[in-house]
C-alpha cells in the first residue's frame, strides 16, 4: 500500500494528457509518486537535506505532502509545531553524540526504510 491523497471528485469531463476523466469520477492522487519523482527530485531515496538549501533549492515537499488548493490539510501548522516540539524536547533531555570505540568516533551507516505510512510495490510493472 502506498501513501495516497484525499479522494477528489471530478465535477466535469476533463481531458488530461490525452485521457478522458469523465464527470463523476473519483480521483486519488498518488502522493508517494509525486514526492519520489526523479524528474523533480534526483535520487529521491538518498538523505540529502542540502538539496533544499542554496541558490536553486528543490521544491518544498510539504507542498504535496499536506495537499493543495482548497482542501489543504487544516492540521499543517499543528503537525509542524508537534514535530518541532517532539524534536526539541528529545534534544533537551538527551546527550546526542557519536559512539566512541577504542578511542575512535564511529560514524553510523544509515539505511532508511519505508515507514508505517506505506510500502513500495515490488513489481516493476507498477512503476512509471
Amino acid at each position: 500500500m502506498e501513501c495516497r491523497g484525499i479522494t477528489r471528485f471530478c465535477t466535469q469531463d476533463v481531458i488530461y494528457d490525452g485521457f478522458l476523466i469523465p464527470k463523476g469520477s473519483y480521483i486519488i492522487p498518488n502522493i508517494w509518486q509525486i514526492l519520489h519523482n526523479e524528474n523533480t527530485c534526483p535520487d529521491p531515496e538518498a538523505f540529502r537535506p542540502d538539496r533544499f538549501l542554496g541558490e536553486n533549492p528543490q521544491a518544498d515537499p510539504r507542498s504535496a505532502s499536506f495537499g493543495y488548493g482548497r482542501r489543504i490539510c487544516p492540521g499543517l501548522h499543528l503537525a509542524d509545531a508537534a514535530v518541532f516540539m517532539a524534536i526539541a524536547m528529545s534534544l533537551a533531555v538527551f546527550d546526542v553524540s557519536r559512539v566512541v570505540e577504542n578511542g575512535v568516533e564511529v560514524i553510523p551507516e544509515l539505511d532508511p526504510t519505508e515507514g508505517i505510512v506505506g510500502h513500495r510495490l515490488s513489481d516493476e510493472r507498477f512503476r512509471r
